[in-house]
């Protein structure tokens, strides 16, 4: 049996050369949109993607149920389809230098009945042909400090969407839910330079708590 829940999104790419190149644009482009202006409509008819819905914390993607809740200091751009699927584009100014930010992406495609696992090893391999081995660290199993807490991993990037070599990033994957059937795959992407590494790495991982995965609503 084939894997219809991968067959869109990022998984597409995964599965064949073609297939990549368009992950490859498909990512680049929200890498793009989150460098353009930012910020989240205060007007109560925001129009929202089929299945997202306001809350007063902030997104709420109802098949997945996880809340993206808003973070200070950050600026989030309205969500977005991509290929049918949510996306969220996100900036933050570092406290330091308010020159330097960091750019992050986060996309939610279903899990097709995958675990985590061989999601994680096909990212790999995307990132690598991407980068270059070299480039691409291993992915760290980690207690994400998402709320609530969910195993999860983390690849550190020494080379950015530019491919200039000035830039640096990190990619942390976790699923919503324990069942490959019903979960969905959820994936944050960061992008910075690479002298603000060590700072921009820390803000990253700081927007983590804001990812809330809510208990389904009774009918």
């Amino acid at each position: 049996m084939g894997r219809p829940g991968i067959a869109m999104g990022d998984r597409t790419g995964i599965r064949s050369g073609a297939g990549w190149r368009w992950w490859t644009g498909a990512w680049l482009i929200l890498v793009l949109a989150a460098g353009c202006s930012m910020a989240v409509s205060a007007q109560e008819n925001e129009k929202l993607p089929p299945g997202i819905r306001k809350t007063e914390a902030g997104y709420l993607h109802v098949a997945s149920n996880l809340e993206l809740q808003l973070p200070r200091d950050w600026q989030v751009k309205s969500p977005e389809p991509v290929q049918n699927f949510p996306a969220f584009s996100l900036r933050r100014r570092l406290p330091s230098n308010e020159k330097e930010t960091v750019e992050v992406s986060i996309t939610l495609v279903p899990m097709g009945e995958l675990p985590l696992s061989e999601i994680v090893a096909e990212e790999l391999k995307v990132l690598q042909l991407i980068y270059g081995e070299k480039q691409v660290g291993n992915a760290e199993e980690m207690e994400l400090p998402t709320q609530p807490p969910r195993k999860g991993y983390r690849i550190e990037l020494r080379d950015g969407p530019s491919r200039n070599g000035r830039e640096a990033g990190v990619v942390y994957l976790f699923a919503t839910g324990d069942d490959p059937k019903s979960a969905w795959r959820v994936r944050v992407r960061a992008v910075w330079n690479r002298s603000v590494t060590k700072e921009a790495a820390a803000e990253t991982e700081k927007l983590l708590p804001h990812l809330h995965i809510a208990k389904p609503q009774s009918p």
